[in-house]
């Protein structure tokens, strides 16, 4: 890292993380600028495609078309997450009965059969990452930056 000074965030009673210093681009009016025409043009790539996919992901498994998740952005603000949905509608319950592959609190399995056919594709050809673009939008995600935690 080339950031001199760390800042501490407490996130729970139990849990301080160190984060760099926030980057000033984070606050640059071309980045947003770019974050606003770049999302315009993926929402308008999403209103093609998503009348297909909501069909498939209704006609596979019963349930919401869309997913949502809570994440962390700038400054520790919350905010939620849009996704198509790529697995049973039920998936958070039966994750006690797949196998974790991973270390640490990533959760990742090459063939959880919580996954449907039709997210196995979103997910492949990161369709399913297409709801994001509102977040992008609405200035709770960036197009170029890390991902939210």
């Amino acid at each position: 890292m080339t950031h001199s000074s760390l800042v501490s965030t407490e996130l729970s009673p139990t849990l301080v993380t160190e984060s760099p210093e926030i980057h000033p681009s984070v606050y640059s009016l071309f980045k947003r600028a770019i974050d606003i025409v770049g999302s315009l043009v993926g929402l308008l790539i999403l209103a093609i495609v998503f009348l297909p996919i909501a069909i498939a992901i209704t006609i596979e498994s019963s349930g919401p078309v869309f997913y949502s998740q809570k994440r962390y952005g700038l400054h520790g603000s919350t905010f939620k997450i849009y996704k198509f949905r790529s697995m049973v509608q039920n998936a958070d319950q039966l994750k006690t009965q797949v196998k974790n592959e991973a270390n640490g609190l990533i959760f990742k399995n090459e063939s959880d059969p919580r996954i449907t056919r039709v997210g196995r594709f979103l997910r492949k050809t990161s369709l399913d990452e297409l709801p994001q673009f509102w977040n992008v939008l609405k200035g709770e995600m960036s197009l170029v930056g890390t991902s939210p935690h």
